[in-house]
């Protein structure tokens, strides 16, 4: 099976159930494996034949811009169900984490698996 993998792409979302956490973005780190057939494009050599990584990070950043998630999951949830709808993808491993989110922890988040 060949993946695309995208590695701590850094995104700023509103996130959090305290009422301080409505009002500033906070930064996420996003690790992303995506399941492509990776055939066609590695013989054409075209974008076009392949999932375009760029418009996966555009797209993330997109969903979220202008909205409040409560929860991680939440937004996690989300982000998962846009990609396996937008792009064509026969799964998706999706791991997104808060740093400094408590104490005594390096980053707090989920992950989420699709079509595996």
């Amino acid at each position: 099976m060949n993946s695309i993998i995208i590695d701590g792409l850094i995104i700023e979302a509103c996130l959090g159930v305290h009422d301080w956490e409505h009002h500033i973005a906070q930064t996420l780190v996003c690790d992303i494996e995506l399941g492509v057939d990776i055939e066609r494009a590695a013989a054409s050599d075209k974008l076009q034949d392949t999932v375009d990584y760029v418009a996966i990070c555009t797209a993330i950043e997109e969903a979220i811009k202008g909205r409040h998630f409560q929860l991680l999951e939440t937004l996690v949830e989300h982000l998962a169900e846009m990609i396996s709808q937008q792009f064509s993808v026969q799964w998706l491993s999706l791991y997104v984490r808060k740093h400094d989110a408590m104490a005594n922890t390096r980053s707090v988040g989920v992950k989420v698996e699709r079509g595996r």
